[in-house]
């Protein structure tokens, strides 16, 4: 859906009219796939700039057979308009008389100002009796620039927030002379809707754009790297006990409380 949004921004046409074909890994490079957030900065800034090598060459056609300007050339809502001239761009690649193709590599490289920030919050409220930890409300807070797609973007917060919940409160691996023993979701706890709290999500518009298309930055890894230090955190405030060791489940609270 990225991949597609980009190209549809350069040439004006929605993202459904663009058909994305995906190549056979037979016969490409070997690659580490997809993850780190980089997918939107390297290939998304190879669409980019292969669709805006489309635009310049259609442009310079359509400028040349119609004496327009080119710099006036403005490419919206499937048409491509120059003063009060307009054309679909089906008709202007009609007119062209062939398909534009071209090809593009987009080599990422690390700059300082690459760097986003997040801030998390927990509220939680803990049994002093039972050791259960109730979470209330989470509030997360994210340095951004463009979002590309504000509906997968909320989703990678939400769904960050929820395997931060498991990650801080139930999912534990348990090993038994080198076995799992417990392999399957009858003992290995995962959150459900009943575990998610009430979440605030808040978007910090920074003064730097990422270096993703239209300045964009990630929001896959960092959203989750403030969930568990925020609940402990939030633990240690309401019991006065530190844990150092996840997850922090209603036992060892439990435990620890008693000792003390």
């Amino acid at each position: 859906t990225m991949l597609r949004q980009v190209v549809g921004e350069v040439l004006g046409i929605e993202y459904d009219q663009i058909d994305m074909q995906t190549w056979s890994t037979d016969a490409l490079p070997t690659d580490g796939g997809v993850g780190g957030a980089r997918v939107t900065n390297t290939a998304g800034n190879a669409a980019l700039q292969a669709s805006q090598q489309v635009k310049t060459r259609l442009s310079e056609f359509l400028a040349e057979r119609h004496g327009w300007s080119v710099e006036a050339i403005v490419f919206r809502d499937g048409q491509v308009m120059h003063g009060n001239e307009a054309m679909t761009l089906a008709q202007a690649m009609q007119s062209f008389g062939t398909e534009i193709a071209v090809q593009h590599t987009h080599v990422a490289q690390p700059a300082s100002d690459d760097t986003v920030f997040t801030a998390q919050a927990a509220e939680v409220e803990v049994d002093e009796e039972t050791g259960a930890i109730r979470l209330h409300r989470m509030t997360t807070v994210h340095d951004v620039a463009t979002i590309l797609s504000p509906i997968n973007h909320q989703g990678q917060i939400e769904g960050a927030l929820v395997q931060g919940v498991g990650y801080a409160l139930m999912e534990e691996l348990v090993y038994e002379d080198g076995f799992v023993t417990n392999a399957h979701l009858g003992d290995y706890k995962l959150p459900t809707m009943r575990d998610i709290p009430t979440l605030n999500t808040v978007l910090v518009r920074s003064e730097h754009d990422g270096p993703t298309p239209f300045g964009g930055k990630g929001i896959g890894e960092h959203a989750i790297s403030g969930v568990a230090p925020a609940i402990v955190n939030a633990i240690l405030d309401a019991t006065g006990e530190s844990f150092r060791e996840l997850p922090v489940t209603a036992e060892k609270v439990y435990r620890r409380l008693h000792e003390r």
